[in-house]
């Protein structure tokens, strides 16, 4: 106790079927938030995403592509707010 965020990465595995789309060992993050509730976790999220985004892919738009490098389509998690439901 005394801790007012926890953050855990680690490996994790799922005891159910393969296929291949669906491999039963993945890496998971999880983090916990004191006092917080559904926004403050939204924002984090958000955060971390935009953030990892500048970080390892330049700017906030991924292109997404293809094998052969073609790119089909473009995602920009900055580009407008997100609607929570």
């Amino acid at each position: 106790g005394g801790f007012t965020k926890i953050f855990e990465l680690n490996r994790s595995f799922r005891n159910e079927g393969i296929d291949r789309r669906h491999n039963p060992e993945f890496t998971m993050l999880e983090a916990y938030c004191a006092c917080g509730d559904f926004e403050t976790m939204a924002n984090m999220v958000e955060e971390l995403i935009c953030h990892l985004a500048e970080k390892f892919c330049g700017g906030l738009q991924i292109d997404h592509k293809d094998a052969e490098g073609n790119v089909l389509y473009t995602i920009d998690p900055g580009s407008a707010p997100t609607t929570r439901t």
